[in-house]
């Protein structure tokens, strides 16, 4: 099918400004780099920066941090708590986040009817209960990482591509009950055992799928939260990206756009928000003005924006 695209309050205009690259927030587990005590430091300096930023009016610093060989610059501005900066010391914050967000998930999904789920969604291919099926199969793929921060033993979120794609298609195959409680069953279990992590193993190294850097285990609720909160939208259910939670979207578009630039997949952009403050920067001589909602939506290949460039998947 095709993807159902937004394009409402979008600006873009040509600008003379050239920026150095500048990437947003970048902590340990967000890039999957290797630990180094500076970017905890950096981290403790960014929540005191946002705490002390105007959220009516950004404030635009920058300074230049150096994790595992790669430099990067962030923007602050993002009217962002000092716990929502500092995502690697405060795991307890996402897991709040994570259990809010999987709630409204499931009042989505108990709303569908058996008929709605077997509908086309926003993502290529797949229906409603594709989608629901792969949130449910992510659940449980995370916690074979969080079951190898606790016990020490390498477990793979999945045994193999196929096998990936053999419980997404099994699941969505469930009737309506079935798939809901299946979701709800699989949530819960990774939250417990999440909850359960010490200090020292929250800490300890795991592997997402697709990295070949090392990432640890603080980075599993972050991540949760964001399959649970992208795939609400990916229903097409009535969950859209303007109900994304602020504080989402705002750790988000720094994260995504950190993304980007390590990989290569950037746009030479500035992003603005609709009273002109800067959102973030990537540099280069656009700039792509809307709600910070639905910039994450375009750099997440969720949303066009006309005249804006085409962005590379996301992932």
């Amino acid at each position: 099918m095709t993807r159902r695209l937004c394009h409402i309050g979008v600006r873009v205009v040509t600008s003379s400004l050239h920026l150095d690259n500048i990437a947003g927030t970048v902590v340990q587990d967000w890039l999957h780099l290797d630990s180094c005590r500076d970017a905890v430091e950096f981290a403790q300096s960014c929540a005191a920066n946002f705490a002390r930023s105007s959220p009516r009016r950004p404030v635009v610093q920058s300074r230049r941090l150096t994790i595992g060989g790669r430099g990067v610059r962030r923007v602050e501005g993002l009217s962002a708590s000092p716990s929502r900066v500092v995502a690697m010391e405060s795991p307890q914050v996402w897991l709040e986040s994570v259990r809010a967000s999987t709630s409204r998930l499931v009042g989505t999904l108990q709303s569908l009817s058996e008929g709605d789920l077997r509908e086309d969604s926003a993502l290529p291919s797949w229906s409603r209960a594709h989608v629901a099926g792969h949130v449910a199969r992510n659940a449980d793929a995370l916690l074979n990482l969080v079951t190898w921060a606790r016990t020490g033993e390498m477990q793979a979120m999945y045994p193999s591509g196929d096998a990936r794609h053999a419980g997404i298609t099994a699941t969505a195959r469930l009737n309506h009950n079935e798939l809901c409680q299946d979701l709800i069953q699989a949530s819960t279990r990774l939250d417990r055992q999440m909850r359960q992590l010490t200090s020292e193993q929250w800490n300890r190294p795991i592997q997402w799928r697709h990295e070949r850097s090392l990432g640890t285990a603080v980075g599993i609720p972050f991540m949760r939260w964001v399959e649970v909160e992208i795939h609400h939208t990916d229903l097409a259910a009535g969950y859209t990206f303007a109900d994304w939670p602020a504080d989402f979207v705002q750790t988000m578009l720094v994260r995504v756009v950190a993304e980007r630039e390590v990989k290569g997949t950037s746009s030479a952009a500035t992003l603005l928000a609709p009273d002109g403050s800067t959102v973030l920067m990537q540099g280069g001589g656009l700039s792509v003005e809307g709600p910070p909602w639905l910039l994450l939506a375009w750099l997440t290949g969720r949303a066009d924006i006309p005249e804006a460039p085409e962005l590379p998947p996301w992932r």
